[in-house]
């Protein structure tokens, strides 16, 4: 279980890395912009990413997620510097709920949308998570008119 915990560590610190690049990247003027009118404020899509990373974590922790309680992991302001101190919290609180589960019960699992999933298979869905909102992140940035991270760029052409 420790090569789960630590593959799961190492491809976790690159897309927090990624997120958080990202976020740091939006300029000012574009911290609430919206593509279209179904879609939530940039700001309010890191919030998103924030609390469903906390709705994740006790996912790990009481065996099965609670989305509708997601707005209890962060109530703070809509500001950078208090979500990205939020992302790095739920970020390491992921990982330290991983590895208290993973040690205590390898053989865990996760009841998501009624399915039993490994832990291993748990931490593909949370990945999966946040690439989705990559991809929105990446239009928002196009239609914003502001670039991409350069690691963006360079790692997948976004």
């Amino acid at each position: 279980m420790s090569d789960l915990i630590t593959d799961f560590e190492s491809r976790w610190a690159y897309v927090h890395s990624m997120a958080r690049v990202f976020a740091e990247t939006v300029p000012e003027e574009q911290w609430l912009f919206s593509p279209h009118p179904r879609f939530a404020p940039f700001a309010k899509q890191l919030r998103h990413v924030v609390c469903v990373r906390g709705a994740y974590r006790s996912g790990i922790t009481d065996g099965k997620p609670d989305f509708s309680r997601k707005h209890d992991h962060y109530s703070g302001p809509l500001d950078r510097s208090a979500l990205l101190a939020a992302l790095d919290q739920q970020h390491a609180a992921l990982g330290e709920a991983l590895r208290a589960a993973a040690t205590e019960n390898p053989a865990k699992t996760v009841d998501f949308a009624g399915r039993p999933f490994s832990l291993l298979e748990y931490t593909y869905v949370i990945m999966q998570h946040e690439g989705v909102h990559f991809g929105e992140w990446s239009l928002y940035a196009s239609l914003a008119g502001f670039e991409t991270p350069l690691d963006w760029r360079l790692q997948w052409g976004l």
